[in-house]
């Protein structure tokens, strides 16, 4: 399991994007393409809008965000942050690259050579 740093409004929390949070996704919505269209839709209409904002499922983005973050703290042991700091965050396209971002990197692990992953790889062991 690793553990991501996500960082809404200059605070960051403990995030985690474990084989629980991925069946939940998958539950959700049926596939995780699916889950990714919805973060980031990639059709070429949406990489020429310049209203590409419009594009991100924002109830997607809120929930999914709580649930990487309820997932890191309880990896960590830490105290998940309430919800209202996800209601008011300043940047949701910010916000929304960070958990695809944590989703790709727990998906495709090249991040193993940091430091707070590799411990928690190896704190099972």
């Amino acid at each position: 399991m690793r553990i991501f740093n996500l960082s809404i409004d200059g605070k960051t929390y403990p995030a985690c994007c474990g084989i629980r949070a991925l069946a939940q996704l998958q539950k959700r919505y049926g596939s995780l393409k699916e889950f990714e269209n919805k973060i980031f839709s990639r059709s070429e209409d949406t990489e020429k809008s310049e209203n590409y904002l419009d594009e991100i499922d924002y109830q997607v983005l809120l929930d999914t965000t709580m649930l990487f973050l309820e997932e890191g703290a309880e990896a960590t042991g830490k105290k998940a942050p309430d919800k209202k700091i996800v209601y008011a965050v300043s940047n949701p396209a910010k916000l929304a690259t960070e958990i695809f971002t944590t989703y790709a990197g727990s998906m495709f692990p090249e991040n193993e050579n940091d430091e707070k992953n590799s411990e928690s790889q190896t704190e099972g062991e």
